[in-house]
């Protein structure tokens, strides 16, 4: 859920820095859709990734990718080509992320319980999509979109580092 805190969060304020750096009204279209081709190439890659680096380590890596493009470039990018570059990185990481998760979750689930453990997993996530840009939205309202960005950065960079101490026996390897 923190990891979606920081993508729903994020996500929804793109289009506004976009706007700002004068982004024509089909570069909000296409900044948008970037983020979903992004995501598309990061989760056909999650397993391949997962598997070659470790998926704790990918885990944790993916993490501060996602929170540095998202949370700590993006506010500060003065640049539309920028911004796309970090869009990118942020959506390939994030929609990996997913991926990754799904696949722990369901490693040893059995597969009569797979659709419900789906489905609670996705419930779950889903606060951070409900409470992230609401959250965000109050905090860019009280002192500022780019403090709110920062906020949410803290909270993932929290999250990486947790990944790295959460149940050390999940390493996959090649042999699994």
């Amino acid at each position: 859920t923190a990891f979606n805190y920081v993508t729903s969060a994020s996500n929804t304020f793109i289009p506004l820095f976009a706007k700002e750096l004068g982004a024509a009204k089909y570069e909000l279209g296409f900044v948008t859709t970037l983020i979903c081709l992004a995501g598309m190439a990061g989760s056909s890659l999650s397993d391949k990734i997962g598997r070659k680096l470790g998926i704790k380590r990918s885990i944790f890596i993916n993490l501060i990718l996602l929170v540095v493009s998202y949370c700590f470039a993006i506010p500060f990018v003065d640049n539309l080509y920028i911004l796309y570059i970090m869009v990118f990185i942020g959506g390939f990481n994030g929609y990996l992320l997913v991926s990754q998760n799904l696949g722990l979750i369901l490693k040893n689930v059995d597969p009569s319980y797979k659709s419900s453990v789906v489905s609670f997993y996705q419930s779950f996530y889903g606060l951070g999509m409900i409470f992230g840009p609401i959250l965000t939205g109050f905090i860019r309202d009280t002192i500022g979109i780019n403090a709110g960005y920062i906020v949410i950065g803290f909270i993932g960079l929290a999250t990486a580092f947790i990944s790295l101490y959460y149940k050390p026996s999940l390493e996959l390897t090649a042999k699994q």
